[in-house]
């Protein structure tokens, strides 16, 4: 029932502050054509009036009007090329979105990976991959969420095991990946909404932190992982998550005109885009189909296309906003 130890997708959800009338709410909604201009066409305007060319700024202008009234909805994925990103992005390319997809190194061959699935969905011309770090700052995730409408943030470190400083390999790369491309994305005049991918881990450490084997829901907070982080992984792993949530609510709640929601699976698996093999959730799917027992195989689960579909459904669905759970349960 609704208490299954093996629910597979938490929501945070609320309904949108009462301030957010409907003609508010239409206004949010709506790129501004001053926002496309600026912050699309800012450079190309400085050079054409630089070189006193009015011909080539005004047929400019013309097409940056013509850009920010019907042109296809812009989204920024942070880690594209990860599994569920890869994901993410090809349902962002079937339903019509330019995509704008951070990776660390456009050259490598998870990018070329990426590239390929955009090529066989006919949606190459609609991607655009933005080079940033977790830890470059807001201005590495700059270029990606100009002129964008929503941000997905699903870069993350996931990795349970080779765990020597769980601060500096897991904790501080969710923080402050998380807080660089928040902010960035507050920084614009365009964004309207930002997604954020979390983790039922934010939620629980393990069943046992709820006295008498309760549901754990989205009103959850994991209390037990932060004393915990020096004595395994997986436990270094759920307070990242629980810490880059934090700051992530901490932050929309201080904004002005950006809903925010965050998306709380459990353990990913599922058909992949591309061949790619590494990371931990199609580490434990290759060792299931070679007949070894998977490191992860009694945890909770989730397909990786139901995760990606909730996250562009936490974008497209009006009220689909909320906020953070109290401390206290």
């Amino acid at each position: 029932g609704q208490c299954g130890a093996a629910r597979k997708l938490k929501h945070r959800h609320t309904t949108l502050r009462s301030e957010l009338s409907q003609g508010h709410a239409a206004r949010r909604g709506k790129r501004s054509d001053r926002a496309a201009i600026i912050e699309v066409a800012s450079v190309s305007l400085r050079d054409a009036l630089s070189r006193n060319n009015m011909l080539v700024l005004q047929a400019l202008i013309a097409a940056s009007l013509a850009a920010a009234t019907s042109a296809a909805p812009v989204a920024c994925v942070t880690g594209a090329t990860g599994f569920l990103g890869t994901e993410l992005v090809a349902q962002l390319l079937e339903k019509g979105y330019d995509v704008r997809g951070t990776v660390r190194d456009p050259t490598n061959a998870n990018a070329r990976r990426l590239r390929e699935v955009a090529l066989g969905l006919d949606k190459l011309a609609s991607l655009t991959l933005v080079q940033a770090d977790l830890l470059g700052g807001a201005d590495a995730f700059g270029p990606c969420v100009a002129g964008a409408d929503v941000l997905f943030h699903t870069a993350s470190p996931f990795k349970s095991s080779g765990i020597t400083d769980p601060t500096a390999q897991l904790v501080a790369p969710a923080v402050q990946g998380t807080e660089s491309a928040v902010a960035a994305a507050l920084a614009t005049v365009s964004v309207k909404k930002i997604v954020l991918t979390s983790s039922i881990a934010a939620t629980m450490g393990s069943f046992a932190d709820k006295a008498g084997g309760g549901c754990f829901d989205e009103d959850d907070w994991n209390g037990s992982s932060e004393a915990k982080i020096h004595d395994n992984g997986m436990d270094a792993y759920r307070y990242s998550k629980l810490a880059a949530e934090k700051k992530f609510w901490s932050m929309i709640e201080g904004a002005d005109g950006v809903a925010g929601a965050t998306i709380l699976p459990a353990f990913i698996v599922g058909p992949p885009r591309t061949a790619r093999t590494d990371g931990e959730s199609l580490q434990n799917m290759v060792a299931a189909l070679s007949g070894e027992t998977p490191p992860r195989g009694d945890t909770p689960m989730v397909d990786v296309r139901d995760v990606a579909a909730a996250h562009v459904a936490a974008y497209e669905t009006p009220g689909a906003a909320g906020s953070a759970p109290a401390e206290a349960h």
